[in-house]
């Protein structure tokens, strides 16, 4: 007799109070519950976890060691499901999310999937969100990588996956992306990885419009990709992208990456003219 596969959502949080109440509501109202939901206090100074209580279907752990890494590892450690699932605390999962994740399994071959997200296309709301900013990041990081590539805020692993490779996964946040850190180590262990993009969830976006956060994140891409091939990886990975699927890719991203810049551009430039421009002058004080 068939067994369906059981879920567990992890949430790695810190001082999140003004997104935890909507990623929430956004798992309570799925069309098929998951199995399990953990939120993982990452020492929260805020209303955090006065907010995560009132769901009723919420483990609440706590990981001492600050950092995403050390609070996506607890999570995932403590979770019992057959799959293993990690979204942001600033997400807001489709509502067919949990049944999309379990049908996806059904494909015994797959050992993770990931979705895109929709964004903000501006930093403003003039345009309406988008999967703009997701579709280029899968496009170009899988054309340099040359792998199949999770998002961390939107990505599920069988649990057997994790236990194959949590013992390689890189510690420092700082150094590497966690997503994509265990994007390399699922290829080296020959472990496929799906994209499907109707495995939608909403996000805050703040990597993207945040030019600070943005190099940031540039950097840190780079990092981990120097870090994967000093340790040569997917060198022996039958799952490494060929030469022409990475091209294709790459001519998809010349093709959309103006676009991209032209909405970057517009998103960054109101703080570019809050640093440039002087003050505005405010009004004196007129007596009564």
């Amino acid at each position: 007799m068939f067994k369906e596969l059981t879920l567990s959502i992890v949430i790695p949080v810190y001082n999140e109070e003004n997104h935890v109440k909507a990623c929430l509501q956004a798992i309570a109202a799925q069309t098929a519950a998951p199995d399990e939901v953990i939120l993982v206090d990452n020492n929260s100074t805020d209303r955090t976890l006065a907010i995560a209580r009132q769901f009723k279907f919420v483990k609440i752990i706590h990981e001492p060691v600050q950092g995403l890494i050390a609070a996506r590892n607890a999570g995932f450690n403590q979770a019992r499901s057959d799959l293993v699932a990690r979204i942001d605390a600033d997400a807001a999962i489709a509502p067919d999310w949990v049944e999309r994740v379990k049908k996806d399994f059904l494909n015994p071959q797959v050992a993770a999937i990931t979705g895109p997200a929709m964004t903000r296309t501006v930093r403003s709301d003039w345009l309406p969100r988008s999967r703009l900013w997701s579709v280029i990041y899968f496009w170009w990081t899988e054309a340099e990588f040359g792998i199949p590539i999770l998002w961390g805020a939107n990505m599920v692993l069988r649990r057997s996956a994790w236990l194959k490779v949590r013992g390689d996964v890189c510690l420092d946040d700082m150094f590497v992306h966690e997503d994509q850190d265990l994007s390399f180590l699922l290829a080296g262990a020959n472990k496929k990885v799906m994209r499907d993009n109707r495995l939608l969830m909403a996000t805050s976006d703040k990597s993207y419009h945040e030019w600070v956060k943005f190099s940031e994140y540039v950097c840190r891409r780079w990092q981990t990709r120097r870090y994967h091939t000093a340790r040569q990886t997917v060198v022996n990975s039958p799952l490494r992208l060929g030469l022409m699927r990475r091209l294709r890719r790459l001519t998809l991203i010349i093709l959309i990456l103006p676009i991209g810049i032209i909405f970057l551009g517009a998103s960054i430039l109101p703080a570019i003219l809050d640093f440039v421009l002087p003050a505005a002058p405010q009004p004196a004080n007129l007596p009564d």
